[in-house]
């Protein structure tokens, strides 16, 4: 019973494992378009801080003047 057990939760995790990557492919073309259109997508800028290297979005149109003021 156990080893039956056992092999019903490995086959759940892989139909889950398949359908989550079947969704994934297959989820909302549109907006896969509309995010590979977008100027905003590859922003990716390397950050380096305290000995490491951060990768972070880089926000476009956003400036700040007067670094400490209070907004």
């Amino acid at each position: 019973m156990k080893r039956f057990a056992g092999t019903m939760i490995v086959a759940m995790g892989m139909l889950l494992g398949a359908q989550t990557v079947a969704a994934q492919e297959w989820s909302q073309p549109w907006a896969r378009v509309r995010i590979e259109k977008s100027p905003r997508h590859s922003e990716w800028v390397t950050v380096k801080h305290d000995g490491r290297n951060v990768e972070t979005l880089k926000l476009a149109g956003v400036s700040v003047e007067g670094e400490g003021e209070e907004r």
